[in-house]
């Protein structure tokens, strides 16, 4: 199981979780790259140089939580967000 560090998850609770709660409805993990000018976009799970997890915005469109070097990370953050969220009852 990975650890994801404290300040990470302090700052996803504490800044973006907020903004953000009863916009999103889903948490989604994708495997992505980035080019030479340094854009980033969603790729095949093989061609992955980092997973990124992210909110569904309900509107629309997608707001990235954050990077991972590996997809058993982000999901480790993906699944603390949900126990969190169940655990203080709130609403996504």
């Amino acid at each position: 199981m990975s650890m994801i560090p404290k300040k990470l998850i302090d700052g996803v609770i504490a800044v973006t979780f907020p903004e953000v709660l009863g916009k999103f409805d889903e948490l989604e993990i994708h495997p992505c790259q980035q080019d030479d000018e340094g854009n980033v976009s969603v790729c095949d799970p093989e061609q992955a140089h980092f997973w990124t997890l992210y909110y569904h915005l309900t509107d629309g469109g997608l707001d990235c939580v954050a990077d991972f070097y590996t997809k058993e990370d982000a999901e480790s953050l993906r699944k603390f967000l949900y126990s969190f969220a169940r655990y203080n009852n709130l609403q996504l």
